[in-house]
């Protein structure tokens, strides 16, 4: 159907109806265009910082923030994105929580939740149906997911996702609910510097 629309001057319920959702698509895409506006912001903010990180001496590929820039990034990425980073519960351990201002990275960076929780949670809206009269309808209960970051993991829960890829995006049926989270996360790694703990 195209954008015009003949519309009968008797029916003028049908003309309000187009004008009210023609608001709303207005409305929404005004949103949207500040949105990525933000994150194109955001964007060449956060990789001018990258760009003016030191290279560790180490290895060549991985890069050093200091700690005083650290927030820094957080209100870059949060502010575009839901961010996840290791933070202080009231037991004094740590654990994953969506990052907000005043938010602080936790010093123990060994969380009681793994970081795949994000990707394969313990339980899942699998299906709905609605029925009218004799008709049974599925409805497929996923959502869009929006892109979203993991700051903090540890390098060998990182490593433990090929694992998983493997059963669930490399063998046939691919896990669709899987995928759709995989393919919105981004997930930074921190330096293990006590690997054998």
């Amino acid at each position: 159907q195209g954008r015009n629309e003949d519309i009968n001057v008797a029916d003028m319920k049908k003309y309000t109806n187009v004008k009210k959702e023609k608001k709303k698509y207005k409305e929404q895409l005004n949103k949207l265009n500040e949105k990525t506006d933000t994150l194109s912001n955001n964007t060449n903010k956060i990789n001018d910082m990258i760009d003016n990180l030191k290279v560790s001496k180490l290895n060549k590929d991985n890069y050093i923030i200091s700690k005083d820039k650290i927030d820094s990034l957080f209100e870059l990425i949060g502010g575009s994105q839901p961010l996840y980073l290791p933070v202080d519960n009231n037991s004094g351990k740590s654990d994953f929580a969506r990052w907000e201002k005043g938010v602080k990275l936790s010093e123990n960076l060994k969380t009681t939740r793994s970081a795949k929780d994000f990707f394969f949670p313990k339980t899942e809206h699998m299906v709905s149906y609605e029925i009218n009269g004799k008709e049974v309808k599925v409805v497929d209960p996923r959502k869009d997911i929006e892109d979203f970051v993991i700051f903090g993991v540890r390098s060998c829960d990182a490593k433990g996702f090929e694992a998983i890829d493997n059963v669930y995006l490399n063998m046939n049926p691919v896990d669709s609910y899987y995928k759709n989270r995989r393919e919105h996360g981004t997930v930074i790694t921190l330096a293990c510097n006590e690997p054998e703990k």
